[in-house]
Formats: structure tokens, C-alpha cells, sequence
């Protein structure tokens, strides 16, 4: 995976292009055009490259699109003719690289955008929508029409950007036409996917009886370049559609194909990021409700919060008849002709919890005075007049603030300040998002971002851009806190109740110590730097900690680290990065990996500068160090399961082969050998594995050769830290020698070892020495599976099973035992390690496999069997991780089911259970099928 996938484009340093475009101008241009069209194309080119800030990062993207194009030459010739060709090439490079990426790999939409009358006309809705259809008649497959969507958003976004860039449209227009794409776009993205649900069974959806709506800034019609697209479903009569699912069964199961689709990242790019978190009951309530279920929440259980969010409701796609009749039975609870205190009282303190008080940051979204205090001031005034007014009632903060004025409800020059600043801080945000298609809102502090923002915006140099922002809010500022009466200071410490936590009282301990330093007995620790860094984070922080499911965790580990850090500012600092706070949440939420690295400096210095987020060879690393890294990049899901699990093994097994080898060349050792068995043979080594040992040796020197290879076991141990180091699984166990002369070793596996042992050695693989001899053990091995009767193998194999799974039983179904249950991946091994035994050939073939792999190469009907191995082995990864759980038994608690839920990409608790319940069936059947016949 790529670590741009989240957001780590700036651990990648791009090699700088000084004068890239006039060289890829002159390659364009010589030996193709006069040398009077060469240099009328230079000049043009030469006067809008001033107009803008060129750097060198837009001398690149200059170059990338000339590059891109059908012939060069024939557009410099075209562009020495027409200005608009350099301009639009020009304001397209220096504002924006991920418009560049669209012209390079669609060299085609830029020819359209050189064309006036297709910029100048403007989006219409409806004909839009009309051209949707069309283009979606074209393809047959589901997936082909989704890509056709993405294609289509990718042509209508540069067309959006360059009027934006080239000041050919204000802010409403750009607003308004980038609702319209999403709308029209993810309208016909949900019909797909409702088709393509209920085709498979063989019914045509009823959208009639269906509709989602829009929140946030899509139900204002102002969504930004990059903005989440917050959706609410729900449909107007329940119904059985087949014998087993119902309407709104099929409806979600289509709702989570159409999030999953436009959130994909395709070569096209992703759709849309779409966010159902706004519905009542969060998280882990029904994607989709009937309207009744919807209706008596928000009249019994609404909050003041979702009361203020509906503010902004709007038709997203379905039956807009159901939306208008849900609106009109809404319409009391958003607008109470008496609001009171109270909804202004909690918008003023989600207001203070989301604000961004920091000193020195300009955050032109949630800063004080910025976008968000004038969106909440219209709010609050929306409230408290909108119940006996309703021409104040409108979800867009542009055309609620001319409202609010024409009825008095604002004087004229508060509306003008809003207007205005609305207006500038919107085009600051998207000039930030235009320009590598992200979420952000933040003006960089310095640098030649910066100046080419301020440039783009008019002023003459970065310094003017932050002063004219300051000025403007304190203007602001002002009056929100005239409006909502709040006359608490700026550097207030933000309201923890928005968060949802178990122990208010410990995580305000934590704050209080992240924040200041205070300890116990209330000294304050941390100087006035610290102090401000911290306050440059407290919001962002906040929010992150509001959208994880264990913030009681976070913060406890964060003040955990935070506390054995030397210097806690340097932390701060790097977490005002929004990509690297994500990722520091993720960790945060881990206690398996904060425990590996809270008080070790290493590798705190690992995740601080980013490179434990960098693939590296693990064979290479130390055990301690490589399970952290691959910890953090399954946290951050940079990695899969078994991609963690095969580096750990690849990471132990490179310990003991270096440790071993030393050994044998101080002792001059030669005939002997080191086995791995366990997990870290199979590579699904996990959080709480051991690594299972198994020494061999040629006696032909005679004497005690016991020391030496105890000595070597107290090295392995040191080299393996913390990963623990077993014995027992040798000859005779534990109360054995600990080294076994080879020839020995294979008359007990010929004679006496019993069938578990014979299973065991199905999971060993060679670690040092020499081969030869770890080979012979091999062939003893084979040579007893030879000589099994499988029917017997087959009946012991069978009262194993049933003797281990009994100690597993008794706990209670709430808490399975995804490794020793019924159904369990200790039964996918006995099919495995069945299919072994029966095979001397296969034994030696497979012996030290992913159990995944012997189960698909043994059988084709095994396919199912091997799936539902590596959703029981996910569940019991995260799990560890998660809680440093040491056994596989699942959790009883909801939020903990929820957490492990989100981590495997199930969307609720009860599809989590239904997970695991239906990869046991399917282990148990294969374990009967194999045992029981």
C-alpha cells in the first residue's frame, strides 16, 4: 500500500524542477515551430506565469501537462494566438497538482476547458443529471457505469477548478456547481447500487419508497473541493421483498455498497467520502430507518445538537415527495417557536469545543473568528427566529445571512463583515484543497505555499494575506460572541462532554496533563512553549478524540507517552500535521503497541519522524522493533493482517538465525541445528505469540554439549525481547534434555512420538546450522506419517480435538474462543494438519505454510475454509492489539465488540457476530466433513 494513502505525501521529498516549463517549452517548440511563434509562445507565457506565484512545484506541474498533451507544438502555436490557452494552462499548474494529475491522465478535458463557451456555461442540475443517464446507458456492468461516474466528476472538476482559478466564477457558482456534481453524481451512484442489490435477487428497486437527504455543507449547496458528503437514509414503508430480507434490509445492504463504492480509490479516484455519522444514534445505529423510526427519535431523544445539523437539511436523491413531507413533519423540532436558552447554550459549547484557539496557527475553518463562528452565529439566529419566521429558514450560510438581515436579525454591517469574510475564508479553503485535493483549512505559516496563495489572493506578499486574516477575526469574532452572548475568553479550555467517555473524571486528569503538565498534586509542569503547542492542537485533538470509539484509551496512552517524552512540545509540534494526528489517534487506540514502545525512546524517535510508517526489510530488524512498526502499520492500516504477521516471523526468525550463528562460531560447532515450530514457522506470528524452539546435534566429538546450547537459549531469549521463548514442544517436553542428539531425535519421532507431536512438526521450519541434519528429522517425520492408518489418525485426531475444546467451553457464547471453540482455528488445523498426516509428499510440501495455504492447495472445497480461517484470525489480531488481550476469547463489551468491528470493516456489532458465527459454521462443517466420516 501507499502511505499517500493516508495522507504521508510529505515523508516523500519531490526533486525540485527549476525552469522546467521554459525547457519543456523549448523541447516543444524547436525544430516544430518558427522562431517568431517560438518566442511569441515564451513571452505569453512568460506574462501569466507573473500574474501567479510560479514555483517550483508549478514549474513541474507546467511541464507534466505539456508534456500530456496530444502535440505540444500545435498548442504552443495555438496558445501564441489565443492568451486564454496560457492562462488556463498557467492558473491550473501554479494552483493546483491534483488538476494537473487529471490533464495528464485525460489530456482530452483540458481541450474542452480551452474552450470558452464550455466554461462559460454554466452547470445546470437538471440537464446534468439528464447527461448522467446517458452516459451510464452506455455501460453494462455495475462497475463499469462507477468508473463512468468517476471519469465524468474528474471532466467536470477541472472545468469547476479553472473557472475558480481563473476568476471566472464567484463563490456561490463554484459552491453551488460542486453540490450539483455531487449530487447528480452520488444520486446515480446509490440508484446503482440499489439496482444492483435488488437485481441480484431479482427485483427492481421501489426508490419511490426511499430517500436520502444531505447535511453539512452539501445540504447548504457550498460543498467545498474536498468535502465529506454527511447523508442521512431512510425509507417510508417496511415490506417483505423476499422470504428472508425485507425492504430495509435490502435498502442497507445497498447504502454500504454505495458507501464502500464512491469511497474506493480507484485509478480514477474516489467519488466521494461518504459519512452516515450524522444519523440518529450514531456509528452503530441502522445505516438506514423507516421515517416513523426517524420522526419519533428526533421528537423524543433529538438533540440540540442534530437540531441545529437539520438546519441545513437538504433533497439528496430518492422520492423528494417523502423528503418534503419529512421536512414538514420535522419543522417544530429544528424551529421550536420558543427555543429558549437551551439549543443556544449547547451550540455555544460545541462551538467552544471545536474552535481552534492556537496562537500562531491560521485555521480559516475553526480558528475564532472564522468560517465556523459566522456558520454558527447564522445558526443561532436561525433558531432563535426561524420557529415564528420561516423566511429565515435556508440551509446556505450566504443566503441565510441576506435573510437574517432583510428581517433585522442582523444589522447591516455585521452582515457585510460576514458576507465578506465568508467569501475570503471560502476561497482561502479551497486554493488549500485545489491544490493536492485535501482536507484542510490551514494557511501554511511560511514558505512558498504561502506566497503563492497571497499572490493568488491579491495581497503582495504572505505576511499581508495573515494580517488582513487576523484583522478580519477579530471582526468576526466580535460579533459571534455578540450574538450567542459568549463572553468567555479566547484560551477557554475546551468542554470534554462532547467527547463520548466512560470516566469523565480521569480523562479531564489527562487533559489537564496533556495541556499543562498537572500532576496529581496540581503542579504545573510544562513551561509556556509547551503549554502554546498544546493549545495549537487542543481542537483538532478534540475532534479526533469525538470520532474515536475508546477515547478514555487515547488519552490515557497519549498522557502515557507524553509523560516519558524528554521533550513533549517536540510531540505537539508534529501532531498539528492533521495525517500524522490520525495516525497517532490509531496508535493511541492500541495498547498492544503502546506497550512496546511508551518508555522506549527508539522507538517513540521511530513514530515521531514517521519512518515507522515506512516499509523496511524485516528480516533485518529487531524482534521489539519490527513487531512496533508492523503494529503501527496495521493500526494505520498501511498493512493487512497477514502482512503483519509474516513480518514479526520474518523478524524473529532473523533474530535467532543471527544469534545462533554467532554462537556457533565462538563454539566451532558445526553438525548441529535450530528449528522454529509454532506460528512463527507458519509466519502468523501475532501480538502474544512465543516462538516454539528445537535444538539437534551430532554427537562426534562425545561430552556435555547440554551448557553450551543453555547458553545459546539464554541468547535467543535476549535477542527475542519481548517475544518470549518456549522449549516445550522438544522430545519428551519440558522435562527433557534441552538438546537432542539428532539420532536420538529421529527414533523417538519413529517409535514413541504421539499423534499431537506428529501434528506439531507440521508447523517446523529450518532456522540455523546445518540443513542436512535438520533434513533427517524431516524424513523421520515423513517416514512415520508413511506407515499411519488413516482411520485411526482420523478417530485420534478427533478425541483430541474434543478433550481441548471441553477446557474451552463453560465461559458462555458472548465470549467465543476463536482459537480453541468449536469451530475455532485450532479445528482448521486438525483439517490441515488431517490432510498432512494422510500425505508423507504433502507433509513435506506444506509443513511450514499459512494454515490458509494448505487449506486452499489440499482442497478446492476448502476455499470457503480458508476465508473464514483469515476473518477469525483478523478478529483475534485486533483484538490483541487493541486491548493486549492474551487469550482469543472475544470481548463481552459492546464498545470493545465495536472497535474490533471497525478495525476489520464490519459497520456494526451485530454484522461482527455474524462474521465470526458464520466462519466457525463453515470450520466446524469442513471438521466434520473431515473427521466425522
Amino acid at each position: 500500500m501507499k502511505l499517500s494513502r493516508f495522507g504521508y505525501r510529505k515523508f516523500v521529498s519531490p526533486t525540485p524542477r527549476l525552469d522546467g516549463a521554459i525547457k519543456a517549452i523549448e523541447a516543444a517548440a524547436v525544430g516544430y515551430l518558427p522562431e517568431e511563434e517560438r518566442l511569441a509562445a515564451l513571452a505569453r507565457f512568460e506574462r501569466e506565469k507573473a500574474k501567479v506565484g510560479f514555483d517550483d512545484e508549478a514549474e513541474a506541474n507546467f511541464a507534466r501537462i505539456l508534456e500530456a498533451m496530444y502535440s505540444p507544438s500545435q498548442f504552443l502555436r495555438d496558445a501564441a494566438r489565443f492568451p486564454h490557452y496560457f492562462e488556463i494552462v498557467v492558473a491550473v499548474a501554479a494552483n493546483s497538482a491534483f488538476l494537473t494529475d487529471v490533464v495528464v491522465r485525460n489530456p482530452e478535458y483540458l481541450y474542452r476547458a480551452l474552450d470558452g463557451s464550455f466554461l462559460e456555461r454554466p452547470l445546470v442540475e437538471r440537464e446534468f443529471a439528464e447527461e448522467v443517464e446517458r452516459k451510464l446507458g452506455a455501460f453494462k456492468t455495475f462497475e463499469a457505469k462507477m468508473n463512468a461516474l468517476r471519469s465524468l466528476k474528474r471532466r467536470e472538476l477541472l472545468r469547476v477548478g479553472v473557472n475558480d482559478a481563473i476568476g471566472n466564477a464567484d463563490l456561490r457558482r463554484t459552491t453551488s456547481e460542486l453540490s450539483i456534481l455531487a449530487r447528480s453524481l452520488g444520486g446515480a451512484a446509490f440508484r446503482l447500487a440499489m439496482r444492483e442489490t435488488f437485481g441480484k435477487r431479482g427485483l427492481e428497486p421501489d426508490l419511490a419508497n426511499v430517500c436520502v437527504f444531505s447535511l453539512g455543507k452539501l445540504g447548504g449547496n457550498e460543498l467545498n473541493y474536498s468535502s465529506d458528503v454527511d447523508l442521512i437514509a431512510f425509507y417510508d414503508e417496511e415490506r417483505d421483498v423476499t422470504e428472508k430480507a425485507t425492504f430495509g434490509d435490502l435498502t442497507i445492504e445497498a447504502t454500504k455498497l454505495f458507501i464502500e463504492e464512491c469511497s474506493r480509490v480507484t485509478e480514477r479516484g474516489a467519488l466521494y467520502r461518504i459519512d452516515f455519522r450524522l444519523r440518529p444514534d450514531g456509528r452503530n445505529a441502522p445505516l438506514v430507518r423507516s421515517v416513523e423510526d426517524l420522526l419519533y427519535y428526533y421528537e423524543t431523544r433529538g438533540e440540540d445538537w442534530e437540531r441545529q445539523a437539520l438546519i441545513r437539511a437538504d433533497f439528496f436523491c430518492g422520492d423528494e415527495t417523502l423528503f418534503r413531507r419529512f421536512v414538514s413533519y420535522l419543522a417544530p423540532f429544528v424551529y421550536p417557536a420558543s427555543p429558549g436558552a437551551a439549543p443556544i447554550e449547547q451550540l455555544r459549547r460545541l462551538r467552544r469545543a471545536a474552535a481552534d484557539r492556537a496562537k500562531g496557527e491560521v485555521n480559516v475553518k475553526l480558528s475564532d473568528g472564522g468560517v465556523r463562528d459566522i456558520e454558527f452565529a447564522a445558526q443561532a439566529l436561525q433558531l432563535v427566529f426561524g420557529g415564528k419566521n420561516p423566511r429565515v429558514r435556508t440551509p446556505n450560510t450566504l443566503d441565510a445571512i441576506d435573510r437574517l438581515e432583510a428581517e433585522g436579525a442582523l444589522y447591516s454591517e455585521e452582515a457585510d463583515e460576514f458576507r465578506e469574510s465568508y467569501v475570503f475564508y471560502r476561497r482561502v479553503e479551497h486554493h488549500l484543497q485545489l491544490m493536492n485535493d485535501r482536507q484542510t483549512h490551514t494557511l501554511p505559516e511560511t514558505g512558498a505555499a504561502l506566497e503563492r496563495i497571497a499572490k493568488r489572493l491579491g495581497f503582495d506578499d504572505g505576511a499581508a494575506l495573515k494580517a488582513d486574516v487576523s484583522a478580519r477575526r477579530r471582526r468576526v469574532s466580535k460579533i459571534y460572541r455578540s450574538i450567542v452572548h459568549d463572553e468567555e475568553v479566547v484560551e477557554e479550555t475546551l468542554d470534554l462532554s462532547v467527547v463520548g467517555l466512560e470516566d469523565v473524571a480521569r480523562a479531564e486528569t489527562n487533559w489537564r496533563f496533556l495541556k499543562e503538565g498537572l500532576g496529581a498534586v496540581g503542579v504545573k509542569k510544562f513551561d509556556v512553549k509547551t503549554v502554546a503547542a498544546f493549545e495549537r492542537i487542543e481542537t483538532p485533538l478534540l475532534d479526533r478524540l469525538r470520532r474515536s470509539l475508546a477515547p478514555d484509551r487515547v488519552l490515557e496512552h497519549l498522557a502515557r507517552i507524553v509523560r516519558a517524552a524528554r521533550f513533549p512540545s517536540l510531540w505537539y509540534e508534529r501532531l498539528r500535521d492533521e495525517a500524522f494526528l490520525d495516525a497517532a489517534i490509531r496508535v493511541a487506540e492500541s495498547t498492544a503497541t503502546v506497550e512496546l514502545f511508551a518508555e522506549d525512546s527508539g522507538l517513540k524517535d521511530q513514530l515521531l519522524s514517521g519512518r515507522a510508517f515506512v516499509v523496511e526489510e524485516e528480516s533485518a530488524l529487531p524482534p521489539k522493533e519490527a513487531l512496533f512498526k508492523a503494529g503501527v502499520r496495521l493500526g494505520v492500516r498501511l498493512i493487512e493482517p497477514a502482512e503483519f504477521s509474516r513480518a514479526v516471523s520474518s523478524a524473529a526468525i532473523g533474530a535467532l538465525r543471527t544469534t545462533a550463528e554467532e554462537w556457533a562460531e565462538e563454539h566451532d560447532t558445526e553438525e548441529w541445528f535450530l528449528a522454529a515450530m509454532g506460528s512463527v514457522a507458519t509466519k502468523e506470528s501475532r501480538f502474544t505469540s512465543d516462538v516454539d524452539l528445537v535444538f539437534g546435534y551430532a554427537d562426534a566429538k562425545g561430552g556435555d554439549v547440554e551448557p553450551a546450547f543453555v547458553e545459546l537459549l539464554r541468547r535467543l531469549e535476549a535477542a527475542l525481547a519481548p517475544i518470549k521463548v518456549d522449549c516445550r514442544l522438544r522430545p519428551e517436553g519440558k522435562s527433557a534434555q534441552l538438546a537432542w542428539e539428532t539420532d536420538a531425535y529421529k527414533n523417538y519421532i519413529r517409535t514413541r512420538a504421539r499423534l499431537w507431536e506428529l501434528q506439531a512438526h507440521c508447523k517446523i521450519e529450518f532456522v540455523a546450522g546445518d540443513r542436512r541434519r535438520f533434513d533427517e528429522v524431516i524424513d523421520a517425520v515423513a517416514e512415520r506419517i508413511a506407515a499411519l492408518d488413516e482411520e485411526t489418525t482420523r478417530r485420534e485426531m478427533s478425541e483430541l480435538r474434543k478433550k481441548t475444546e471441553a477446557k474451552s467451553l463453560g465461559m458462555g457464547a458472548p465470549r467465543l474462543n476463536l482459537r480453541k471453540g468449536v469451530g475455532g482455528l485450532a479445528d482448521a488445523e486438525v483439517v490441515a494438519h488431517r490432510a498432512l498426516l494422510a500425505d508423507a509428499e504433502r507433509y513435506r510440501e506444506l509443513r511450514a505454510v499459512p494454515l490458509e495455504t494448505i487449506l486452499t492447495t489440499v482442497s478446492d472445497g476448502h476455499a470457503d475454509t480458508a476465508r473464514a480461517v483469515s476473518t477469525l484470525k483478523a478478529i483475534e489480531l485486533h483484538n490483541e492489539r487493541l486491548f493486549n488481550a492474551s487469550g482469543s476469547r472475544t470481548p463481552t463489551d459492546a464498545r470493545r465488540l465495536a472497535e474490533i468491528a471497525e478495525a476489520v470493516g464490519a459497520t456494526s456489532v451485530g454484522e461482527l457476530r455474524a462474521a465470526i458465527n458464520d466462519a466457525m459454521k463453515t470450520i466446524r462443517e469442513a471438521r466434520r466433513r473431515e473427521l466425522e466420516r
